[in-house]
């Protein structure tokens, strides 16, 4: 039992002991990092300036559904939806003169077909920043390998003609490798994971059960444990391998069960933010309905004068 407690206990030690503290904190902050990096190098892929005369800088990021992917921004997908409809968020800056009081007037040509926005989103009063999101339908038929060229116009009052700017992205999007790729584990996440689950679930109740796995697997009672000639041959080769197995088919299932559920819970992610609005009204009516129910069992004065509550039998 003590060598038992004694394994478990060190595999708690061991990323203080080795690397410190650093090695639970630099893994988070690592992946947050290159998420952000990544974030960034797919917005600058896919931004397309506007250029035309006056002060007024402006740019235009075609927010296609890889870009809501890569840049963690499930938040908004249900918002947007960028599988249902062509989102662009059009960026102004100036430095000296005032933005136009009017949002951009902006029309989406593909194939030749120009199409209004069905959405859009943007203070109209701003200084010298504003960003604005289009939401265009999507065309019937519309495939992106086919498309060839997906151009916006946009005109405002950046300078007195108004001159029209345009951008435009050639497609299909050739997207460069390193973002869509899926980065895997590495030793050190690894270590740092595997001590942070270590030291959720090894509670003193679990350590217990050691000695109990150890008995039941290999048959061996407490009695020739304790035997002065030690533990037979064949009960410790019998030992090992039922103690590998063990940890082995214990590692393969929460391994698998770990992947399943992350990415189960990735795609119920997505869909709860598609239907967020809907999710919230039905949750909210529940909380509620809970709510009330709960009063009139526990038999709250105000609850209990409700006319609703005095006509249900009492239990």
């Amino acid at each position: 039992m003590l060598i038992a407690l004694t394994l478990s206990l060190s595999w708690l030690a061991f990323p203080y002991f080795v690397q410190g503290k650093k090695v639970l904190f630099q893994v988070g902050s690592n992946v947050k990092q290159g998420q952000r990096v990544k974030a960034a190098t797919i917005g600058r892929f896919l931004t397309r300036g506007a250029d035309g005369p006056g002060e007024a800088e402006v740019e235009v990021l075609y927010a296609t559904p890889a870009y809501f992917e890569i840049s963690d921004r499930a938040g908004v997908v249900g918002k947007y939806q960028p599988t249902r409809y062509l989102v662009f968020i059009v960026t102004e800056t100036t430095h000296v003169d005032r933005l136009p009081d009017e949002l951009p007037n902006a029309v989406l040509v593909t194939g030749g077909a120009e199409s209004r926005p069905i959405s859009v989103e943007g203070p109209e009063f701003a200084e010298h920043h504003r960003t604005t999101v289009y939401q265009f339908a999507r065309p019937a038929g519309y495939n992106e390998a086919d498309a060839g060229e997906l151009k916006i116009r946009l005109r405002n009052r950046w300078d007195g003609a108004d001159t029209e700017r345009s951008a435009k992205w050639l497609l299909p999007l050739d997207y460069p490798p390193e973002l869509l790729e899926r980065k895997g584990f590495t030793p050190t996440m690894v270590l740092a994971l595997a001590a942070g689950l270590l030291s959720a679930v090894l509670t003193p109740c679990l350590l217990q059960l050691v000695v109990i796995y150890l008995v039941t697997l290999t048959g061996l009672g407490a009695a020739q444990l304790a035997q002065k000639a030690g533990v037979p041959l064949d009960a410790a080769r019998r030992m090992r391998v039922f103690a590998l197995a063990f940890v082995c088919g214990f590692t393969a299932l929460f391994t698998l069960a770990g992947a399943v559920i992350g990415y189960a819970g990735k795609e119920v992610q997505i869909v709860l933010a598609e239907h967020s609005r809907s999710v919230g009204v039905v949750a909210g009516a529940m909380m509620i309905f809970m709510g009330l129910w709960v009063g009139w069992r526990a038999r709250a004065p105000l609850v209990c004068r409700l006319p609703v509550a005095q006509r249900m039998p009492a239990s």
